[in-house]
């Protein structure tokens, strides 16, 4: 391309130094350009490399300038003095254009004359030219301005296109603010009143590189705090711009610690942290979680794997933390100093060994998230882990071994073994003694969870707290049918926690109704996503799952992401597909559940498939199994159904749905109406009026599936719901701090625990939980032939019977029976009570009028 005697309407300016590497491809995407009134002028910055003998096959095409190295804004510079174009567009010689990008950025202007500067989205290429990460700017900054420009730093000179007129007016790039010079025109654009507007495409590409990488760390960060500070020193700053001084500062600090920290300056990457605790408006938990929020999104943005295990060994980072921790945040300080007790908690923070222990999820549901959440922000804390569990693998725990988190494996669950949950304190008795932590943390799917274990630890006197999932109006009336007074020994373990969690204000009302749990007692704290789930939709992610089930580009598809039992209530959605099969709508309508019913109390995925086959819509109704990409299955889909008997406020997948900008339709079933609110379409409750629920899903399937406008108008109405009450970041601070307050506080004994009848029936529950206890275990020698053992753990049982003595032979079958029948087994009574170690403890008791007995 001859670039003589004419004049361009656009100059290309492409700075360069040593950069034979790459340069090639930069001028050859600018000759490639589908526009071509252009004119591409090289600049070289003082190269010692082959920078311009790989030139030379093209300066009969471009401008080659040659000049002493100077630093990047004056190559700019120089390059701009010799432009004749209109438009200036910038391009690092390391990166490259897309064959549209110059055409599509000067339509923008044709149709916006008023328009100054015009920026694109960009990849994020390796060293050989492969994408990493596409980077859409505008989901964070949707207008392109001067508040856009201060907070998030969205600038990216190769991605530019601006009318020559502004170099021209601003003078130019400034050369005192070397790797920071394109924010600073950016900014002094805007503040002169320059507009600029986003093109929401991806058209540049960007170069990611060791030498880049290697250059521009530790000047860029001290650049750029010097230019900002400059920038709000300005005398002709507006009032709502210096208001933004604060935010931009802490934001700026975190985003250059992660900076550092990639680039392994990590010295800097603690001065800016450290910076950052002058001006975070957050606690000093939140202000540690929204560090490491910050580092993952950066991480994933840039194509990088975050290792938080890694980061939480540095010393560097430890030391910040037990700064943060021991010395709150100046905007978070008060007049009244951090009680000493407190304070020595804080600063043993990495001696201190919390235990989780769940017996309920198999690894998949909500708890299992929860867990996952709490867990891992524990670690990069820097406390000691452990979690004991019911055995599984899963992403999950392999995440958690990354960590540093230990695990010890159940052979057992309450789905499975609900009589070993409730009376086997053995097992927790073993485990705590062994491992001695100083906090447990009770992971409940229900208020009988962990029932034994939780009488081991008062015992013990361990500090604990509860996080309780589900609560429902039945649960105060269950029983088990032994001696135990289940629902006062909830109310006991309650009242002796350090900390009580519950899911949903509806779960604490049942609490206080059915329990009698003082009105004072129990925290609420909603469920949260992480940012993952706000994103925007991907439509690559939707078109590909579409085709690997085999659904049409334009259908319909009704997603459930639950676990396949009967408290899911799949059976609804079944009911209301053979009323859909009638409607118009069904040609265009699929249904995908994901999930199992694996690890659960009764799994009917059998069941369900073989209805699914009788009904005939085996090629509607898609099972998918367990999946760990759940997000991607939400952007594939266009309505998200739940038609759940119980759950929390809201589940974990009707909270996902709603993240993700689906229209969510739910039963109005446990906390879920809570969550939802007025934001989707509630259902009639399955659990009153299970007709109305298939017939209202029906209706509201048509309804929607027929109007895609009011599909996304709901979808976008749950989508903001989600963002008030269910990200992430606020369930790990307010979790995290009640957890370190449980770990700091001496429980001050309740008034409503020290009442006399109070102390009688708590001393009632620890002895029938020991009588149960016994009688279980003697029931487990006898199944392995262990007569004696079976005689011995009897013969302890007498001390702590609620019965007379022939009641209590009378009990002992029973239960025996009631555990056999329970795994599945015929109890043999004859050939026990034919037994001598039966026949000794019938003879011993023979004669007595009772035996030890605590009514």
């Amino acid at each position: 391309m001859s670039t003589a005697n004419r004049t361009p309407q656009v100059s290309v300016i492409i700075p360069a130094y040593n950069g034979d590497r790459y340069i090639v491809q930069a001028v050859e995407s600018s000759l490639s350009q589908t526009f071509t009134d252009l004119e591409i002028i090289v600049v070289d910055d003082g190269s010692t490399d082959g920078t311009h003998q790989v030139l030379h096959p093209y300066l009969d095409r471009i401008r080659y300038i040659y000049q002493e190295n100077q630093g990047v804004a004056a190559a700019r510079n120089r390059g701009i003095k010799e432009a004749q174009g209109e438009f200036l567009a910038f391009l690092d010689a390391d990166d490259y254009f897309l064959p549209s990008k110059l055409e599509k950025q000067l339509a923008c202007f044709d149709v916006d004359p008023a328009l100054d500067m015009v920026q694109t989205g960009w990849f994020i290429v390796n060293e050989k030219g492969q994408n990493i990460s596409a980077v859409k700017p505008w989901e964070q900054a949707p207008k392109l301005d001067l508040e856009s420009f201060i907070l998030y730093k969205c600038v990216r000179p190769s991605a530019m296109l601006l009318r020559r007129k502004w170099w021209k007016k601003l003078g130019g790039f400034d050369s005192q603010f070397p790797l920071a010079e394109d924010l600073d025109f950016a900014l002094r654009l805007t503040l002169k009143g320059g507009k600029a507007a986003w093109l929401e495409e991806i058209l540049t590409c960007y170069r990611q590189h060791n030498s880049s990488l290697m250059s521009s760390g530790f000047p860029l960060m001290k650049n750029t705090e010097i230019m900002m500070e400059k920038f709000f020193a300005r005398p002709d700053l507006p009032k709502s711009i210096l208001r933004l001084k604060k935010q931009e500062r802490y934001q700026c600090f975190v985003w250059m610690a992660w900076r550092m920290y990639r680039d392994g300056h990590i010295a800097e990457m603690a001065e800016c942290l450290e910076k950052s605790l002058q001006y975070t408006p957050f606690s000093s938990t939140e202000t540690v979680l929204n560090w490491l929020q910050t580092f993952k999104m950066a991480s994933e943005e840039y194509g990088n794997n975050f290792d938080g295990y890694s980061l939480s060994q540095l010393r560097e980072w430890q030391d910040i933390i037990l700064m943060v921790m021991t010395n709150p945040p100046q905007s978070q300080q008060s007049s009244i100093s951090t009680p000493p007790k407190a304070r020595e908690a804080k600063l043993s923070r990495r001696k201190s060994h919390i235990l989780l222990y769940n017996t309920d999820d198999p690894g998949v549901g909500g708890v299992a998230q929860y867990n996952h959440a709490i867990l891992c922000q524990l670690a990069l804390l820097g406390y000691r882990v452990t979690c004991v569990q019911t055995k599984h693998s899963s992403p999950l725990v392999e995440r958690e071994r990354e960590l540093g988190i230990d695990h010890l494996w159940l052979d057992f669950s309450s789905y499975k073994d609900l009589s070993r949950v409730l009376r086997n304190t053995q097992d927790a008795q073993e485990i705590f003694s062994s491992n001695k932590p100083d906090l447990i943390i009770f992971s409940d799917g229900w208020p009988y969870s962990n029932f034994a274990a939780k009488q081991v630890v008062i015992e013990m006197g361990i500090p604990y707290m509860m996080v309780i999932g589900l609560v429902m109006p039945e649960h105060a009336i269950f029983a088990y049918g032994d001696v135990v007074p289940y629902r006062e020994g909830v109310l006991y373990q309650c009242l002796q926690a350090r900390a009580l969690i519950v899911g949903a204000y509806e779960h604490l009302n049942l609490l206080c109704d059915g329990f009698d749990l003082p009105k004072n007692k129990g925290q609420v704290i909603y469920l949260g996503r992480s940012p993952e789930y706000f994103a925007p939709p991907n439509a690559v992610a939707r078109q590909r799952l579409r085709q690997e089930i085999e659904i049409p580009e334009d259908a319909i598809v009704c997603f459930t992401s639950a676990r396949l039992t009967p408290i899911k209530g799949h059976r609804y959605q079944i009911e209301a597909i053979k009323q859909l099969k009638q409607s118009p709508v069904w040609s265009k309508l699929y249904f995908v559940w994901a999930g199992t019913g694996e690890g659960s109390s009764c799994d009917v995925e059998i069941e369900l498939r073989e209805t699914i086959r009788k009904l005939g819509v085996s090629d509607r109704v898609k099972l998918i199994g367990q999946r760990w990409d759940i997000i991607d299955w939400l952007d594939a889909s266009d309505i998200f159904i739940l038609t759940s008997l119980a759950d929390a406020a809201p589940s974990f997948a009707v909270m996902e749905a709603m993240a993700k900008g689906l229209p969510v339709v739910a039963s109005a079933a446990g906390g879920i109406p809570e969550g939802l609110g007025d934001a989707g379409k509630l259902l009639p409750d399955p659990n009153t009026d299970p007709e109305g629920t298939a017939r209202e899903l029906a209706k509201t399937v048509e309804a929607w599936a027929m109007n895609p406008e009011l599909r996304h108008q709901i979808g976008q109405a749950c989508k903001q719901r989600a963002e008030k009450l269910f990200k992430e970041e606020r369930m790990l601070a307010e979790s995290i701090e009640a957890i370190e307050k449980a770990l700091v506080c001496d429980r001050e004994r309740d008034q409503f625990v020290t009442q006399k009848e109070v102390q009688t029936w708590m001393t009632k529950v620890e002895n029938r939980v020991r009588y149960s206890f016994l009688v279980w275990k003697a029931w487990q020698a006898y199944c392995q032939e262990d007569l004696i053992g079976m005689q011995q753990w009897l013969q302890e049982s007498l001390k702590c019977t609620p019965f007379l003595s022939t009641e209590t032979l009378l009990h002992w079958v029973e239960s025996f029976c009631s555990f056999s029948l329970e795994k599945g087994s015929q109890f043999d009574t004859y050939s026990l009570s034919n037994s001598a170690e039966w026949q000794q403890l019938v003879y011993d008791l023979q004669g007595l009028e009772s035996v030890f007995c605590v009514r």
